[in-house]
């Protein structure tokens, strides 16, 4: 019998809908309770002094400053965010082949500039917390073709972001939406990425040009 709870790797992104379909749930992703849901949001919370824990265990740990690479959180956000990473892999890898007349080029380089907006944002965030951090740029499709990718430099990490962006700048439309990824809000992002690498220049120059 065919199994109803999976699909063929092959048939999850291959018209307009199912493209839109895999879009969103990169979008879904980043709201997962270990991403910007919950935990992400509130690390920076536990070590400020703003917070009282009346707990022992992962919570007491962060309140402590005694991060350990076993908590839980710290896995879950790794975990929630990787998957993000994932799933904006599937869609930049498969939209480009996608053959529906209903998605047109601009439609697709959308989708693709948005995908890479997201993946940027979350190699941001990842290198904000961790540092260096491994960069995966192909889907992984199944448990056994995981790739075994070394750690890379913080500088490669934050290369990678503004490659992404860099190239979704050129795709996405010159518009304000407040639900999805666009060329200011590219703008936006490059901006603090500036910020955090101290390069004063070439935010003057971007915020000039």
């Amino acid at each position: 019998m065919e199994p109803v709870n999976a699909v063929s790797d092959e048939t999850t992104i291959f018209d307009k809908t199912s493209s839109e379909t895999a879009l969103r749930a990169v979008y879904r992703q980043m709201g997962n309770i270990g991403y910007y849901g919950e935990n992400y949001v509130t690390f920076g919370y536990f070590p400020s002094g703003d917070i009282k824990n009346l707990t022992t265990g992962g919570s007491a740990n962060f309140v402590n400053v005694n991060f350990r690479s076993d908590d839980v959180l710290f896995n879950t956000t790794w975990v929630a965010i990787y998957s993000a990473i994932n799933r904006a892999n599937h869609v930049i890898t498969k939209v480009p082949s996608v053959n529906d007349p209903a998605l047109t080029t601009a439609l697709k380089n959308q989708y693709i500039g948005e995908a890479k907006f997201l993946r940027a944002l979350a190699y941001f965030d990842l290198a904000r917390a961790w540092g260096g951090v491994q960069i995966v740029l192909e889907p992984t499709t199944s448990l056994q073709n995981r790739p075994a990718i070394k750690r890379s430099s913080l500088a490669d990490t934050y290369a990678q972001v503004l490659k992404d962006l860099e190239e979704a700048e050129t795709v996405l439309p010159d518009a304000v939406n407040r639900i999805r990824a666009t060329r200011r809000t590219v703008w936006a992002l490059r901006a603090r990425l500036h910020l955090y690498k101290k390069n004063g220049r070439k935010l003057k120059n971007m915020l000039q040009s």
